[in-house]
């Protein structure tokens, strides 16, 4: 009996222990219409927000500049969501460049 219940309290700890946001999480708030290095070597791109309405087309590239592979084009007068591009490995680093004043957060690793 002893040996259940030192079983269930060991699974009980396990079962309550915190759970945390990954630490190495990091983010860039972009807010003009402009070219932003988001990271100028290899790293993971995780998620984009646009937090108001774009007011022009967004483009991400895996470079340290503003040239290469396009990773995607977020189309102007999109409405307030996220785009989660999961852990999208970026060996050449993330490059956001925004054609308009337009609010977002890149979150990156």
């Amino acid at each position: 009996m002893k040996k259940i219940f030192s079983l269930f309290l060991a699974c009980s700890i396990f079962l309550a222990a915190p759970v945390f946001a990954d630490s190495n999480d990091r983010s860039t708030y972009i807010s003009t219409a402009t070219t932003t290095v988001v990271k100028n070597n290899s790293g993971y791109l995780k998620k984009v927000t646009v937090t108001e309405t774009a007011a022009g087309a967004i483009t991400i590239y895996n470079n340290s500049a503003a040239s290469g592979e396009v990773i995607a084009v977020l189309k102007a007068s999109i409405a307030e969501q996220t785009f989660d591009f999961g852990n999208r490995f970026c060996p050449l680093g993330i490059t956001v460049v925004t054609a308009g004043a337009s609010k977002l957060t890149v979150t990156f690793e």
